[in-house]
C-alpha cells in the first residue's frame, strides 16, 4: 500500500487532501501534481502588486503565509496525519472556484471536483482523474 501523506498547515488547523487536488497521497504523487502550484497561492507574501500577481481580491491568496506547513505521513509517529482528518479543516474544495479563476486558460492547473480530473486541452471535467475528455479523444484519434 505505502504511506499516504496530507499537506497540513498546523497554525491555521487546515489541511489539503491530495484527493480533492486530483490526485494521489503518496508523496511521489504529490510531488508530481501540478495542482500543487496552488501551495504559491496560498502561501504568497506582498504588500504590493504587479505583473502576473493576484489581481483580484481572493480570500485564500496569501491565507497561508507565515503559518507552520508540513507535508506528513500516516507513517509519521507524532500523529499529525490523523489529527489532521480527525480535528482540522480540510480546505482543498473550499479553494477551487476561486484558485480556477485565477489559472483561467492553464486547464492541467485547475482543480477538478473530487474525484474528477480536467482535460489538458479543453479544460473540461473528466471522470476519475482522466486528463482528457472523450470528445479532445475522439478528436485526436480522427
Amino acid at each position: 500500500m505505502g504511506q499516504y501523506f496530507y499537506i497540513v498547515n498546523i497554525d491555521k488547523k487546515e489541511y489539503l487532501h491530495p484527493h480533492n487536488l486530483g490526485h494521489g497521497l503518496k508523496l511521489w504523487e504529490i510531488c508530481m501534481n501540478p495542482c500543487l502550484n496552488v501551495l504559491g497561492f496560498l502561501l504568497r507574501q506582498s504588500s504590493e502588486g504587479g505583473g502576473g500577481d493576484i489581481r483580484k481580491d481572493y480570500r485564500f491568496a496569501g491565507h497561508w503565509a507565515g503559518d507552520r506547513i508540513v507535508v506528513v505521513g500516516d507513517y509519521d509517529k507524532s500523529g499529525l496525519y490523523d489529527k489532521a482528518d480527525k480535528e482540522f479543516r480540510e480546505i482543498s474544495q473550499a479553494i477551487r472556484k476561486e484558485w480556477n479563476d485565477f489559472c483561467e486558460g492553464v486547464h492541467e492547473c485547475k482543480i477538478p471536483r473530487t474525484g474528477r480530473g480536467i482535460c489538458h486541452n479543453c479544460g473540461k471535467e473528466t471522470m476519475k482523474y482522466e486528463f482528457e475528455c472523450p470528445e479532445c479523444k475522439k478528436s485526436k484519434a480522427s
